[in-house]
C-alpha cells in the first residue's frame, strides 16, 4: 500500500498526500477534487500538536499501598554530578551507544537511527519504526505511562524519560550509557563503549546465531548439541517448556557475531534457572550474560538463581570440565566457565 501511495503522490500532490484520507485520495484521482484547503488545515493542526506540552509528572495524594515512584536514582555531588543526567527509568536494561538527537522525525531515516540511542523531547505513534531499530531511548519529557515508556517496554528497549534539559546537554555522536532500571544517563565522553551488546532472542537471525555458537567454541569431539531441541526451546514448542517462561539471550560483538548465550527459565517457584550457557573466553561476556539473567529474575520476583540447568533437572544440570566425555550426552564445557560463574557470585 505504501508503494502505491508513493507512486500516486509523485503524479499528484507529492508528500502532501499523507495529509489526506484514503477516501479523499480516491476522490482526487477519480473525481478530480481539489483538497488543497484540507491539506493546509491538516498542516496547521500538526503545528498546534507539536506545541502541546507533555505532562511532566503525576503527583500522588495520600499514602498509596504501592509507591510507583520508588526509583533508585544515582546521586552525585559537585563536579561529578555533571556527568549524570537523572530522569525516570521506564524500561529496564543497560546499554551504551552513540546518540542521535532528533527534533523532527521526518528528517531522519531508519538507517540513520539503527543501533543508536534516540534523544528527543517526546515521541508519538509515528515514531514506532524508528524506536524499533534504535538501541535505546532518552526523552526530555514523559512519564511511566507516556508513549515513549509504553513502546520502549513493548520493544524491550532501555529507556529513561523526564530528563530535565536533556536536549541542551547532549549532541549527536556523543557516546552515552543509559540505565533504564535506575533512571539515569551517563555522558560517556570518558567511558569506552562496550565491545558487546546483549538482547533477548526474538528475530530469526538471532535464533540462528544462538544455535551456531557452540560450533564456534568446541571442536567436533566435544560439541554436545541437539539443535532440533534447542530450536523447539527458542520457539517455545518443546513439551519440556510446558509451565515455563523462557528468555533466550544472545551476546554479539561489534561485527554481529555470537560470543555468548543463555536461557533463563521461570516456573511458579521462587527460583530462576539459567541454562544453555556458552561463551567465548572473555569474562566481560559472562558478566554481561549473568547480570542480565539476574535482572530478569529480579524483575519476575524470584529470590535466587540456579544453574547451569537446561530447562529441566533431567537434561543438562552441571558443567563437565574435562576433556574426557564419560558417557553419551554428558555435557562438555570449557574449564573457564566455573571461574567465570564464581566471579559473578555463584
Amino acid at each position: 500500500m505504501r508503494k502505491l501511495i508513493d507512486k500516486i503522490a509523485l503524479k499528484t500532490v507529492g508528500d502532501d498526500i499523507y495529509h489526506l484520507s484514503l477516501e479523499q485520495i480516491r476522490d482526487m484521482i477519480f473525481h478530480g477534487k481539489n483538497f488543497s484547503d484540507e491539506i493546509k488545515e491538516e498542516k496547521n493542526m500538526l503545528l498546534v500538536y507539536e506545541n502541546i506540552p507533555t505532562i511532566r509528572r503525576v503527583e500522588l495524594l495520600g499514602n498509596p499501598d504501592i509507591d510507583f515512584c520508588d526509583v533508585q536514582a544515582i546521586e552525585k555531588d559537585g563536579d561529578e554530578r555533571k556527568d549524570f543526567l537523572i530522569g525516570r527509568g521506564v524500561s529496564s536494561g543497560r546499554v551504551s551507544g552513540e546518540i542521535i538527537k532528533i527534533t523532527d522525525m521526518r528528517k531522519v531515516s531508519l538507517k540513520d537511527v539503527k543501533d543508536k540511542i534516540i534523544v528527543t523531547y517526546s515521541t508519538d505513534p509515528g515514531w514506532f519504526l524508528l524506536l524499533d531499530v534504535a538501541k535505546g531511548i532518552l526523552a526530555e519529557r514523559g512519564s511511566l505511562l507516556s508513549h515513549t515508556a509504553i513502546v520502549a517496554r513493548e520493544l524491550k528497549k532501555p529507556a529513561v524519560v523526564g530528563i530535565k534539559g536533556l536536549m541542551n546537554q547532549v549532541e549527536s555522536s556523543d557516546i552515552v550509557e543509559i540505565d533504564g532500571n535506575r533512571g539515569y544517563c551517563k555522558d560517556s565522553k570518558e567511558v569506552l563503549m562496550s565491545e558487546y551488546s546483549i538482547n533477548i532472542v526474538k528475530k530469526n537471525v538471532d535464533k540462528e546465531l544462538f544455535l551456531r555458537l557452540p560450533s564456534k567454541i568446541y571442536d567436533e569431539k566435544h560439541i554436545v548439541q541437539n539443535k532440533s531441541f534447542e530450536k523447539e526451546v527458542l520457539e517455545n514448542t518443546s513439551i519440556l517448556c510446558k509451565g515455563a517462561k523462557n528468555f533466550a539471550l544472545i551476546v554479539k560483538n561489534k561485527n554481529d557475531e555470537p560470543v555468548g548465550r543463555s536461557v533463563v527459565s521461570l516456573y511458579e517457584d521462587d527460583t530462576a534457572y539459567i541454562g544453555f550457557f556458552e561463551c567465548i573466553k572473555d569474562i566481560e561476556v559472562s558478566k554481561l550474560l549473568l547480570a542480565e539473567c539476574e535482572r530478569i529474575a529480579k524483575e519476575a520476583g524470584k529470590k535466587r538463581l540456579l544453574g547451569p540447568i537446561d530447562i529441566s533437572f533431567w537434561i543438562r544440570y552441571r558443567f563437565a570440565l574435562t576433556d574426557e566425555l564419560s558417557y553419551t550426552g554428558e555435557p562438555a564445557n570449557k574449564a573457564y566457565y566455573s571461574e567465570f560463574w564464581e566471579e559473578s557470585g555463584f
